[in-house]
């Protein structure tokens, strides 16, 4: 690719990977797909519906990788996100865990509301003193002013953010990135993305 790719620094996440518009309630704030086409700056990205979407990275783009991690990486202490759902019991469960950069505590803590068209919302928090967690388990998750109790289960996806570089960007690979206003030729640029390590499909 012939364009420059920041390498993405601990704590510009913060800024520019998770913004607090992912947070919003309402309609989804952002986009998820396969890329299907890098032409340039341009990446061409392919919803699950069929929907097709022209992205187009600012210069300064941050890009975050989503690695998989597991159940024994959440140790107490350690800062993650949490995509939770209401479960058939009506107890919260994870779709998903990322495990967040240590200059990143504090960010975003707390529980929020994160995509409406899923019903899901977003704990980000100190995994709470508790043994060691499994994919049967329940993940305490302890923030300013209260702590959450969420189910994880076998379909639990757990990952680790880690910097990315514009390699990660492969026509195949499945990314995330905040909706924003259509530029020149109809693109939508963007500042942030986050695309999930060879292959995986990002369960956020």
């Amino acid at each position: 690719m012939n364009f420059k790719l920041r390498l993405l620094v601990l704590g510009a996440v913060a800024a520019a990977v998770i913004p607090s518009a992912f947070a919003e309630d309402g309609a989804a704030q952002h986009f998820q797909g396969t890329i299907i086409g890098v032409t340039g700056t341009i990446l061409t990205v392919q919803a699950p519906s069929g929907t097709t979407m022209a992205v187009r990275l600012a210069d300064d783009a941050k890009i975050t990788t989503a690695v998989p991690a597991a159940a024994t990486d959440l140790k107490p202490g350690t800062y993650v996100g949490v995509t939770e759902r209401a479960g058939e019991d009506g107890k919260p469960t994870a779709d998903e865990v990322h495990i967040l950069p240590n200059a990143m505590r504090g960010f975003n803590e707390g529980e929020k509301p994160w995509d409406s068209s899923k019903k899901t919302r977003m704990t980000n928090g100190a995994v709470g003193d508790q043994a060691e967690a499994t994919k049967t388990s329940t993940l305490v998750v302890t923030f300013k002013g209260g702590q959450a109790a969420i189910a994880l289960t076998p379909r639990t996806q757990i990952t680790r953010f880690e910097a990315g570089t514009s390699g990660d960007l492969k026509i195949g690979n499945h990314v995330m990135i905040p909706k924003g206003a259509a530029g020149a030729g109809g693109a939508v640029q963007t500042r942030a993305i986050l695309v999930g390590k060879d292959g995986l499909v990002l369960a956020m």
